[in-house]
């Protein structure tokens, strides 16, 4: 075992002080890093009673193992996710979900001496932390009722039947008691919980980062409320003697570390117990209190550690090797691109007969819809089980991907796949990228560093990432260290990440800054409690900042609501009032709200405001459920190659197209993507069209301000399409082509691609939308008023001046063309 240096506890008072005037703490070492020999990567470890073994999910099984390290046993095989392991009070047996996602799944029953898993008398469905009754008959979680919701409740094992706990005081909303954590004392007696102060239809923070805590009897009963916590509480374990807690907080960091929390002073005399430079998470205590096991995620993936509760040292748990009850043998894995034969980066998909998938020892794995996938750079090691397995293959938007059968047996095996290309856009100098890519964000099991970004986007051969950093729900900004006003320097000729900014407001939008030489202050607006309580400085002050060094603006996952595009908590609200002030260039059109951002998108184009479409997939990187960077992308044409100026130029010219899957090609009179053209009179254009898909399309159309124009006949093939010919226009306006098709497997989403406008003007012949959809702006206009005045959240006469004053700028701009 390796000794780690354990952070000095200091008061939450004195802490809270030197927060406030901006004393810079001292360094700390961070937890050691398993090296490559060693098991790591287990999730939601839980101590025994006895302190002696640990249980984890690990790669999605439920593995034990002694706290001393050594061999780590895999219990459970068939499909799906084991995860959120729990111990029964004589060590004999561990609770579990069996999960599709990741996320909720089917309560299930370990038996440590016979291997037998079983269910409880009827199914039961729920989600997060269980923990046993000391009797071992119940147990005690957030499960589902059948109404759909999720309340804390108790479960008797032998009947399945399910006893809801009354926890959340004056708080009526599922939407609460499904996200709150909690734990049960180890005697059984009680229940400890915090509660954020989150509501439905707000963001995350809106209310305040702080986090109330209560505590109830084990079988329901009057509520006790304990304390107020400044920040977010997103784990607890209580002290065997019931009289302190140990929490998973971010307050006064960016990332996760346990704090130590007396009851009977929990503000005064609360002391931070770890401090690692990344996540310190998942705190178990044994049953009197002498060891408190966690895991820390400094490496990438996540190492676990024991902290003598006596002395304060931590050590890390050395496992060495793996036991699946079976042999083994190793498995060497090459890819390459067909063409060059040359090992490639990738996206691998690895799936036992038995439903299980494997990665190799320290890859962060990851869930994509119902595959689990890791990177590879080319080259990897595997130490599989026997059996049968199927191999998929992954590489972005361009390739095919690969499926393939293999048997492992007890010979060592080295197995070489080549992917190919059906398309090679860089080759007609179209060139790839994304505006939302998040590395480390709130609530993530794994730890990015710009190294993991990079093979990320090789691996999807995604050009140009746009990385940013941002906060959640308080004052903690993810990835601050990483922002260089640069180009990251491990970004290599054919694959540029760049850290950027995503500015968040809780009342005017999301915004993505790239191209930044500085970062903006301040990072965030409108989360009560944190250091920017307020709904100033502006969207659009910022977009100016932003506007001053040269960067560039746009905002992000703008409208979701179909019924109701303003209606939304993540919605652009800002947007019509900065693109009238002419303070954006860019809207992530391409993500996961594309339906509704399409419709707002063509009404700002027919109020003549040339806003850029884009992509933003708004990914978080670090957690297991995550979609891959660049699943929907924009594509730039750049003639002279690609640089990162060039890229972002480009994009903010319109040269561009995004999608999902399809490839789009469209001309009208010989002019590209993103041109504008003059007709003297209304009447015909040559158009020529050409889409192309690698999965079938049911649809392609050429698009006359917001309505179809024509429709253009599907290939037999069912995956192109193709046009040239006249087509009649009979008004100004722009002209755009977008294509769709069902859904596929191979595509996140279901496939669709969208061209930026050629812009055509026909004087005398205005476009007929206009005055429509300025009305419709004007009411939004009148709307986001009312919400500014209700929240009462700009603090003096001046800034509200200036509020009003750009509010009264855009309505001039909508009026006029109303």
């Amino acid at each position: 075992m390796r000794r780690i240096v354990n952070a000095t506890a200091r008061p939450l008072s004195l802490v809270l002080s030197l927060l406030l005037v901006h004393a810079v703490l001292p360094a700390e070492e961070p937890a050691a890093v398993a090296s490559p020999q060693f098991v790591s990567g287990i999730l939601h470890p839980t101590l025994s009673p006895d302190g002696t073994r640990l249980a984890g999910s690990f790669q999605g099984t439920i593995a034990t193992g002694e706290v001393t390290g050594g061999t780590l046993r895999i219990h459970t095989s068939n499909g799906g996710w084991d995860i959120e392991p729990a111990w029964s009070h004589d060590g004999k047996q561990v609770a579990f979900y069996r999960s599709p996602n990741f996320f909720s799944g089917h309560l299930r029953l370990l038996d440590l001496e016979s291997g037998e898993v079983a269910e409880p008398g009827k199914p039961v469905i729920g989600d997060g932390k269980i923990f046993f009754s000391p009797d071992g008959t119940r147990i005690l979680g957030t499960f589902r009722d059948a109404q759909n919701r999720y309340d804390l409740s108790w479960v008797d094992l032998a009947s399945g039947e399910r006893t809801r706990l009354g926890v959340a005081p004056d708080d009526p909303q599922a939407y609460r008691r499904q996200r709150m954590k909690f734990a049960l004392a180890p005697q059984g007696e009680r229940i400890y919980y915090a509660v954020h102060r989150d509501l439905p239809n707000e963001q995350g923070g809106n209310n305040g980062p702080q986090a109330d805590v209560f505590s109830i009897p084990a079988n329901g009963g009057g509520v006790e409320t304990l304390f107020t916590w400044p920040a977010r509480i997103y784990d607890l374990v209580v002290a065997p003697d019931g009289g302190s807690l140990v929490v998973v907080t971010d307050l006064g960091s960016s990332h996760n570390d346990l704090w130590r929390i007396p009851l009977d002073e929990p503000l005064e005399s609360a002391s931070r117990i770890s401090r690692s430079h990344a996540d310190d998470e998942r705190p178990s205590l044994d049953h009197k209190g002498e060891r408190l096991l966690y895991s820390d995620n400094f490496g990438g993936d996540t190492d676990l550690f024991l902290r003598d509760e006596a002395t304060g040292q931590a050590l890390s748990i050395p496992f060495t090797e793996i036991d699946y009850g079976q042999s083994t043998t190793t498995v060497s894995l090459e890819v390459v691109d067909e063409m060059s034969d040359d090992p490639i980066p990738c996206r691998v998909s690895l799936r036992r007969h038995d439903g299980k998938f494997h990665s190799p020892l320290g890859k962060l794995f990851r869930i994509t819809g119902p595959l689990g996938h890791f990177y590879i750079d080319g080259k990897t090691t595997l130490e599989l089980p026997h059996g049968e397995y199927e191999i998929r293959v992954f590489r972005g938007l361009e390739y095919r991907p690969i499926t393939q059968a293999i048997e492992i047996g007890p010979e060592t095996q080295s197995i070489r796949l080549a992917i190919k290309r059906w398309s090679n856009q860089a080759e007609r100098n179209w060139y790839s990228g994304e505006n939302h890519v998040h590395a480390n964000y709130g609530y993530g099991e794994w730890y990015n560093k710009p190294e993991s970004i990079l093979l990320q986007c090789e691996g999807e051969d995604l050009h140009v990432c746009n990385t940013v950093i941002a906060n959640s729900d308080g004052d903690a900004i993810f990835d601050r260290e990483f922002f260089l006003g640069q180009l990251d320097p491990r970004s290599t000729d054919t694959h540029l990440v760049y850290f950027g900014q995503e500015f968040r407001s809780t009342i005017w939008g999301h915004m993505t800054l790239s191209n930044l030489t500085q970062l903006v202050e301040p990072i965030m607006t409108g989360f009560q409690g944190t250091t920017n309580p307020n709904d100033v400085p502006t969207n659009a002050d910022i977009a100016q900042r932003v506007i001053d060094q040269g960067g560039t603006i746009g905002y992000t996952h703008p409208a979701a609501n179909l019924l109701d595009l303003y209606d939304q908590p993540y919605a652009a609200k800002g947007l019509p009032v900065d693109a009238a002030l002419g303070r954006v260039r860019l809207m992530d059109i391409h993500g996961h709200t594309y339906a509704g951002s399409i419709q707002l998108w063509y009404r700002l184009l027919n109020c003549q405001l040339r806003v850029i479409g884009s992509a933003g997939t708004d990914v978080f990187l670090n957690r297991v459920r995550s979609y891959p960077p660049g699943w929907a992308r924009t594509f730039v044409h750049l003639p002279e190659g690609l640089s990162y100026s060039g890229w972002i130029h480009g994009q903010n010219e319109g040269r561009s197209f995004f999608t999902n899957g399809p490839m789009l090609e469209f001309e009208v009179n010989g002019k590209p993507i993103g041109s504008a053209l003059t007709l003297t009179q209304p009447g015909s254009v040559d158009v020529r069209v050409r889409v192309r898909s690698a999965v079938p399309i049911d649809r392609a159309q050429l698009i006359h301000n917001g309505n179809v124009l024509q429709e253009i006949e599907i290939g037999e093939n069912g995956t192109s399409a193709a046009f040239e010919g006249p087509v009649s226009i009979p008004e100004s306006g722009w002209i755009s082509l977008r294509a769709s098709g069902p859904a596929h497997p191979d595509v996140v989403r279901d496939p669709s691609a969208h061209t930026n406008p050629i812009w055509i003007t026909i004087p005398d012949h205005p476009n007929s939308q206009t005055k429509k959809h300025a009305e419709i702006f004007l009411r939004w206009i009148d709307r986001l008023e009312g919400d500014l005045k209700q929240r009462d959240r700009i603090p003096t006469e001046a800034e509200w001046s200036r509020v009003r004053e750009q509010l009264r700028g855009a309505r001039e701009y909508y009026r006029k063309l109303r």
